[in-house]
């Protein structure tokens, strides 16, 4: 190699992974299913699962958009706005602070399960 070859290949190798956006914290389950928790590569928490919704009740007095797909909800509980993400057809739930960080959420999990 030459000297100019060198340097690229050294650059090439020190240069560090960027972070995952989504990282498993911890996980909880029993008879009624499961949920899921994350934490963003910027710190913020979200959650999924069968576990992670409101009782069907709850939720739609509170949706925001519906579709068939899913339901969006808005939940303000002590000083703290989340959204759920109610997936119609696997009946999962994603609960996060933004509908954007939920639907990334979503994305995520659709393309690496």
């Amino acid at each position: 190699l030459t000297e100019d070859e060198n340097i690229k290949t050294a650059a090439l190798v020190t240069i560090a992974p960027k972070p995952p956006r989504f990282s498993e914290t911890y996980r909880g389950c029993g008879d009624l299913g499961y949920v899921q928790g994350y934490f963003t590569n910027d710190g913020r928490e979200l959650w999924e699962g069968g576990l992670a919704c409101q009782k069907p009740k709850e939720r739609d007095k509170r949706i925001i958009q519906k579709n068939k797909e899913r339901v969006i909800s808005k939940i303000e509980k002590e000083n703290e706005t989340y959204y759920e993400i109610y997936q119609i057809e696997s009946g999962k739930c994603i609960t996060a602070p933004t509908i954007e960080l939920g639907l990334e959420l979503e994305n995520y999990l659709k393309n690496n399960r």
